[in-house]
């Protein structure tokens, strides 16, 4: 009989003292290919269970055997490298990046990881977003996608990574009942065709019944038949001893929630505040880091020989006891026309596309071109330009915690490519007109 490809024995993991919030007890056998729904009401452990077996979330006691491999006696490299290739993890919260397009949203993970880009990987995201009828979304940015678009993407995404487990967390909710249908057909399609093996947090009976197996987590508890294979004989004695501690627990949790004599033992009121704590030193830190302790500056815009525009910024790390990486993630070019700004295509340079550890100072590179014939002349012969730049902030090249966005905008005066002299002269330069002229924030 073939190995399992995730084997979950004893999981637990509670937080505070309330007897129903987190996980008390779960068992669970899953095989390649195999498909499994949990179901269960709202505060009842799902959302916790489904990020344990993602490797996100330490459990407080139990194993989780993924390939063999037990994730939780792996390094957090070792993790990351199986979540980002193996495992894949579908929030039931949406996770594009609203500034980026649909395909470069695909192609984050490669990006986060340092992979470079090549025309096979970026075809290969086209044929993701083909499968989910987004082709013709691939260059539109994310704010622009309805409710059910942004799921696809999510979905093809998941596709891209080839994984051999994918781990969705209600990835149906808030939508009508037939839109719910049909990407619920696209996920299980998706599976069939990678044949990667599925397990699905859902509220919907009628969708979990269509799976291999239906699980349902009730007051912290796994029920069902968590394994199409008979238990094995020499960890019966160990099942036994984990009801044991499961029957116990709940008593003294009943008897404490009555008799406010009992309660769940300090030391895990402690351990749960000193990982909130943690939590939200390291965001509180990486904040600081985003919006205090990155410089950033425009030095430089050249015009090559194709009438490309050139700009180049320099990144500061101005804390240096700090990790800081950035990734750049768009670019905008806006042009004042009368009182509105008109957008203009730019693009960050190749060599500035990747993953950046701002350990000193870094210059990037952005390119743009194609700009109108007709503007507003603050100064006379200059179009007004705004320079919009957006990256993605952490403190590791693997973060554990969500990467910030920063936007930084510069304004400057722009020589246009067939400048008109006559206008030029207004402005009395002593030589030759620079190419741009500055301005402050405005």
């Amino acid at each position: 009989m073939s190995k399992p490809l995730l084997e979950v024995i004893g999981l637990r993991r509670i937080f505070g003292a309330e007897p129903q919030l987190g996980v008390l007890h779960a068992d669970l056998c899953l095989q390649e290919s195999e498909k499994v729904s949990i179901v269960g009401s709202s505060g009842s452990g799902k959302s916790t269970l489904l990020s344990m077996l993602a490797g996100l979330q330490r459990p407080d006691c139990g194993s989780i055997l993924f390939a063999g491999r037990n994730l939780w006696e792996l390094t957090t490299r070792e993790r990351c490298r199986i979540r980002q290739h193996q495992i894949c993890f579908i929030s039931q919260f949406t996770s594009l990046i609203e500034s980026l397009t649909t395909l470069d949203n695909l192609l984050l993970a490669q990006r986060l990881s340092g992979v470079d880009f090549s025309p096979s990987s970026r075809d290969q995201a086209y044929q993701c977003l083909e499968r989910v009828d987004l082709k013709e979304q691939a260059n539109t940015p994310a704010k622009f996608l309805s409710g059910g678009e942004v799921r696809r993407a999510i979905f093809a995404r998941a596709m891209l990574s080839e994984p051999k487990l994918i781990l969705a967390d209600e990835p149906t909710s808030n939508l009508d009942s037939q839109m719910e249908q049909n990407l619920f057909d696209l996920l299980i399609d998706i599976c069939q065709q990678s044949d990667s093996a599925l397990i699905v947090v859902t509220h919907n009976v009628s969708l979990a019944d269509r799976l291999d197996r239906r699980l349902t987590l009730e007051d912290g508890i796994l029920h069902g038949d968590p394994t199409h294979n008979p238990p094995r004989a020499e960890s019966q004695p160990q099942l036994e001893q984990n009801k044991s501690l499961v029957l116990f627990s709940r008593r003294a949790l009943l008897i404490g929630s009555v008799l406010s004599l009992v309660s769940v033992p300090v030391w895990i009121e402690r351990n749960a505040q000193r990982l909130r704590n943690k939590s939200l030193l390291e965001r509180s830190k990486l904040e600081r880091l985003t919006f205090s302790g990155l410089g950033t500056e425009l030095v430089d815009i050249k015009l090559d020989r194709k009438d490309m525009y050139i700009g180049s910024v320099t990144i500061d790390n101005l804390d240096v006891t700090q990790d800081l990486f950035l990734l750049p993630t768009n670019v905008e070019i806006f042009v004042q026309a009368g009182t509105a700004w008109s957008p203009f295509p730019a693009v960050w340079s190749l060599s500035s596309q990747s993953v950046v550890h701002v350990d000193r100072q870094r210059v990037l590179t952005f390119e743009f071109s194609d700009l109108p014939e007709k503007y507003t002349e603050l100064v006379p012969g200059y179009l007004h330009v705004r320079i919009n730049l957006t990256y993605l902030i952490a403190n590791s090249p693997q973060p554990q915690y969500s990467p910030l966005e920063r936007r930084d905008s510069f304004f400057v005066y722009l020589l246009p490519i067939n400048p008109n002299p006559e206008r030029l002269e207004l402005n009395h330069f002593p030589g030759q007109p620079p190419l741009f002229i500055p301005m402050p924030p405005h």
